[in-house]
Order: C-alpha cells, then sequence, then structure tokens
C-alpha cells in the first residue's frame, strides 16, 4: 500500500489521464492513472535482465522528436518496471519530471512477470517487410529523417534497395542464366562493444573483420559476379 502521505504527493501531480485497461480475461475495466512526477523519486531495478544501453540513443532521439507518449511503470516502492531505457533517456535529456504510472494493483510475483514480460511479448512479432518499405518510401519521399524510426542506415538500405526500380524495361536484354538461390536465410546486425569483442567474434567463426566489412557469409560462400562474354562485349562497345 501507499502511505496517505504518498498518496497525497501523487494527486498532487497535473496531467492525469483515464484510460479503459482490459484486465485479464475478465470484463472489468480500471482507469489508468498517469502522472507527472519528479525523475529523482523514481528507482532503477537492480536485476533488470535487459542489456538496455545500446538503445539509450535511439529512445533519446524518439523522445526529442515526438516527446513523451508511454510512461514509466514503477511499483509501489517507486521501482522500475517497465521504461528502464525510458528512464535513461530522460536522464541525459535532463528531463526533471517524467510520465509515471504506479501500478498497485500488482502482487510482487506479478511485478517480476510483467517486467520479464514487457521485454519478450514483443520478439514475437515480424515485420512485413513490403508493408514496411512503403511506408518508408512515404517517410523519404516527404524528406523526412528516417534515422528517427529507429532503422540504421545498412537496414533502411536493405529495406529500400527495390525503390524507383519499378519498370522491367531495365532487364531487357539481359542474357538468361541459371541461378541458384543464395538469399540469406537470417540477417543480423553485430554491435561490438570494443577491439576485445571483435578478436573473439572473428576468432569464434574463424573469418576476419576489418574497418571495411560491412556484410559476412557463415559459413562463406561463393558469389560468382560473371555474365556471358557476347552480352559483356556489346555491352562495353555501345559504351566507348
Amino acid at each position: 500500500m501507499i502511505g496517505k502521505a504518498f498518496s497525497n504527493h501523487f494527486k498532487s501531480f497535473l496531467g492525469v489521464w483515464n484510460t479503459p485497461v482490459h484486465k485479464g480475461n475478465t470484463a472489468r475495466m480500471e482507469a489508468l492513472t498517469i502522472a507527472q512526477m519528479p525523475l529523482k523519486a523514481i528507482k532503477r531495478f537492480p536485476g533488470n535482465p535487459r542489456r538496455n544501453v545500446d538503445a539509450v540513443p535511439g529512445v533519446v532521439a524518439s523522445i526529442g522528436e515526438f516527446g513523451w507518449k508511454q510512461p514509466i511503470v514503477v511499483d509501489a516502492e517507486m521501482v522500475i518496471i517497465i521504461g528502464d531505457t525510458r528512464y535513461l533517456a530522460a536522464q541525459e535529456l535532463g528531463h526533471n519530471e517524467v510520465p509515471v504510472h504506479v501500478a498497485t494493483d500488482l502482487s510482487a510475483t506479478q511485478v517480476t512477470a510483467l517486467r520479464i514480460a514487457d521485454n519478450r511479448t514483443g520478439e514475437h512479432s515480424e515485420w512485413d517487410d513490403v508493408r514496411l518499405a512503403l511506408q518508408l518510401s512515404d517517410l523519404k519521399a516527404a524528406d523526412y529523417d528516417l534515422s528517427m524510426t529507429g532503422f540504421d542506415e545498412l537496414e533502411l538500405a536493405q529495406l529500400l534497395r527495390d525503390e524507383g526500380n519499378e519498370s522491367g524495361n531495365d532487364w531487357e536484354g539481359m542474357p538468361e542464366f541459371a541461378h541458384v538461390d543464395k538469399t540469406a536465410f537470417r540477417s543480423i546486425v553485430m554491435h561490438f562493444h570494443d577491439q576485445e569483442g571483435v578478436d573473439a567474434f572473428t576468432a569464434a567463426i574463424e573469418k576476419p573483420v576489418t574497418d571495411s566489412t560491412r556484410y559476412i557469409w557463415y559459413p562463406e560462400i561463393k558469389i560468382e559476379r560473371t555474365a556471358k562474354s557476347d552480352y559483356y562485349d556489346a555491352a562495353v562497345e555501345s559504351e566507348s
């Protein structure tokens, strides 16, 4: 239970929203109370199982661009349940107050479970690359900074690689050839904290990583970049 003094203190802040929320499989609805509260009153959970330092810059940029659209959720002791990255971003931004929801209706066991579930459940969803690329193209056409979407330059380049190539005429005159599908089964972006991490990774996969390395096939495959000599010769002749 939150003490009476804290309760009065909590109610004194502005910015209270009331949003109906489903609880479990019941039809019961409760008001979700969100209030502006001092950042210094919030405590980080020392056992946070998520390593979120690398995510902070993106959240800093997001809050700077869009403002606060999600609260930090804490328990009755003001320990963070949801929103540790937003808390760190607020510190970097120099925000003294942030929107907070105090989840007084959860047991200690539920708090632990929610802290894990909030991070895990989002990992089950996948992107529809076609729809995503269309929306990114619209943002690009509007001259919007695509870094605000959270994707890095390499990811954006991959998603938008077919942009502008809407005509099939580009392939006219190309020779027929047998092509073995060498599309990647899965692609990931690696982040290293230091050179020691790079060295450990290269030792594990037995492949070098240099400043010019942009991608690695594992295991390594041979990508042939050849063309029929008659087509190549004709192309060279037309350019001379």
